[in-house]
């Protein structure tokens, strides 16, 4: 293994999928009002965070090589996306083709979107959900991500990036405003654009790693994202339950944001301790978290196919909550 692998990632990638799954299986049949708005679905904000956060150390690395002229900038930009998509396009293109191929809901409309990586586009255009597409607007954010970044990351110059990146997170934090009072909900809620705050704050918390190594370290040291993310649950149903519109909708998620940088700083290292660095570290939280893009791509549509095999098979459908752990099994 490489020596920078770092085993707590990999359990957060699981903790952030396990949130997702929660969210899209067992909110929805909940009676609970007060557990239906536990932001289970900020899972993939993690995400986001998480991913800017190693995309841009990977890219920030190869600014080294370019600076030494052991890389050529075309070998740089080559390499990240055939990387980027050996891993991404054969099993979101797989399920895509079965998902067509099987008559599924919004196919024949959405494959133009679903192909070209842009159903969050669509999504904010038409303001609308796509049943068990919907979660591909994450994936569509992260590719349009890619395009994009990467060019930026690597071609400005060193002085530039450190206002480059903060400059993302307040811009993207305008437009969702923006988006939240003049445009639509969609919009504001699903398009890259509103997102990149997300991934931006991941990008600055590479950036101070490998700049500013003493403010990353007191970042991770101790409990701070504890405290955070504790006043975020704490504001976040304050927000819901008093109609705070603003805070609620992107307050609520920059905040959560902030704390997943700090956690994500805190095991650096795999250096997280206590029951929760050892929860991260384990070989289940590992080897899901390793499992973590597949169970994501697969989850919305394993219901479906669960449901199809009791129908085809003539079986009575059992009850929501039986169907919960059927459903794990065969996503895993």
């Amino acid at each position: 293994m490489h020596s920078s692998y770092i085993r707590q990632l990999d359990g957060l990638r699981f903790i952030a999928v396990l949130m997702v799954v929660l969210a899209h299986w067992v909110q929805p049949i909940m009676d609970s009002t007060a557990l239906k708005q536990v932001p289970l679905a900020f899972g993939v904000k993690l995400f986001f965070v998480l991913s800017g956060y190693l995309i841009t150390d990977i890219l920030l690395k190869q600014r080294e090589r370019l600076a030494m002229g052991n890389i050529s900038i075309k070998q740089v930009l080559a390499r990240f996306y055939a990387r980027r998509s050996l891993r991404i396009f054969p099993l979101y293109y797989a399920a895509v083709a079965v998902a067509v191929i099987s008559g599924l809901q919004y196919s024949e409309e959405l494959l133009p979107w679903l192909l070209t990586y842009s159903t969050n586009i669509y999504m904010g255009i038409h303001e609308t959900y796509l049943g068990e597409y919907t979660h591909f607007w994450s994936l569509a954010v992260e590719e349009q991500f890619y395009l994009v970044w990467p060019w930026f990351i690597l071609l400005l110059p060193s002085a530039w990036l450190k206002y480059f990146i903060p400059a993302s997170i307040v811009l993207s934090l305008g437009f969702r405003t923006y988006a939240l009072y003049e445009i639509n909900y969609f919009t504001m809620a699903y398009s890259t654009p509103a997102a990149l705050s997300m991934l931006a704050i991941g990008g600055y918390l590479a950036w101070l790693r490998l700049n500013a190594p003493k403010v990353f370290g007191w970042l991770g040291k101790g409990v701070k994202w504890i405290v955070l993310l504790s006043v975020f649950i704490v504001l976040h149903y304050i927000s819901y339950y008093a109609g705070w519109y603003w805070y609620f909708n992107i307050g609520s998620g920059t905040l959560f944001s902030f704390g997943c940088a700090m956690l994500i700083a805190a095991c650096s290292g795999d250096k997280l301790g206590g029951q929760a660095g050892r929860l991260l570290k384990s070989d289940l939280a590992v080897h899901l978290g390793k499992l973590s893009y597949g169970i994501y791509v697969l989850h919305l549509f394993i219901p479906v196919l669960w449901l199809w095999i009791c129908d085809t098979l003539g079986f009575d459908r059992p009850g929501s909550w039986i169907n919960i752990p059927v459903n794990f099994i065969l996503t895993y």
